[in-house]
């Protein structure tokens, strides 16, 4: 059965062959059945026109099969689209799988680069625009792992390091108390500190004993003079007069004068970055009605420091 011009058919269409429809076939009521064989339709070359209200209409456009309901309905396909992919995928960079368009399985899966496959320590990498490493070596440096830790040893105090938090190293002290002396007894360990002294006497062949006065400056000092005096209780006899300080000078020497009375009869003098100046002597007498003056003439960022004035009583 072939149907060239469009027909109306009512009460049904039973088809037992191959019929070909090339215009318009339209079931008023009733169905459409075929038994055997096939409906051919002819391809339309455009979307034709919604077919009305109450009515429904089927049509072959390029490759596929498509229906339109009522006076507005919008073409739909049959089968999800007749079997035609609108958009395919495809594999781009940094994978591996062939491109999809629904007609079989694919797998995708990141692509291998370059690099081998490894643990690297200090690494040097190479990565590419996608962020993927191509290229890796080891470099030097210990990987951030510490192969030696520091240990605290004899005359220091402290914890051993291993830099996985911060530890203070100082020196230890010593039983020793802290002070000046004078003709010292000392006693000294095996790292050359002094762990314990005494003062003593001065010696000489049974002369007479030696005594100290020390004068203190407390803190930074300046150039002062006049403030710093002594009124000895008896008759006495300056030898000589040295300098300690705790803290150096920089720039330039501390310079301090010994006076009589306001009369300079010594000077002494601790150089830069030196905490100990060299014994300087003075062997001048003093009674009790007399008084000793220590000036400074030069400080230079000293501070703490203490003149010692040897004597002996006569």
């Amino acid at each position: 059965m072939d149907v060239v011009g469009s027909q109306v058919i009512t009460g049904g269409l039973a088809i037992g062959q191959t019929t070909e429809v090339t215009s318009g076939l339209m079931v008023a009521t009733g169905d459409v059945t075929v038994s055997s064989g096939s409906l051919k339709l002819s391809d339309l070359g455009s979307t034709p026109s919604a077919p009305g209200a109450g009515l429904s209409i089927f049509y072959s456009r390029a490759g596929s099969f498509y229906y339109r309901n009522g006076a507005s309905g919008a073409e739909t396909a049959f089968g999800g689209g007749g079997g035609t992919t609108t958009n395919s995928l495809t594999i781009g960079t940094g994978l591996s799988g062939s491109s999809f368009n629904g007609s079989s399985a694919v797998t995708i899966a990141l692509a291998n680069t370059a690099v081998t496959p490894a643990s690297y320590t200090n690494a040097s990498i190479t990565v590419d625009q996608q962020g993927r490493i191509t290229a890796a070596s080891s470099g030097s440096g210990g990987g951030g792992t510490t192969t030696n830790a520091l240990t605290i040893g004899t005359g220091l105090s402290g914890t051993s390091f291993n830099g996985s938090s911060a530890v203070t190293i100082a020196l230890a002290n010593t039983a020793v108390t802290a002070g000046y002396y004078t003709s010292a007894n000392i006693t000294i360990d095996a790292q050359g500190r002094i762990t314990g002294a005494a003062n003593g006497s001065s010696g000489g062949g049974g002369g007479s004993s030696t005594y100290t006065k020390t004068c203190n400056f407390v803190g930074p000092i300046s150039v002062q003079n006049g403030t710093l005096r002594w009124y000895p209780d008896q008759s006495i006899t300056v030898t000589s007069v040295y300098i300690n300080a705790s803290t150096a000078p920089t720039s330039g020497p501390f310079s301090i004068a010994v006076e009589k009375n306001g009369a300079t009869i010594a000077t002494a003098s601790l150089s830069a970055g030196s905490y100990t100046s060299s014994v300087t002597a003075v062997n001048v007498a003093f009674t009790s009605s007399d008084y000793v003056t220590i000036d400074v003439t030069a400080s230079n960022g000293a501070a703490d420091a203490a003149v010692i004035l040897l004597y002996t009583r006569t």
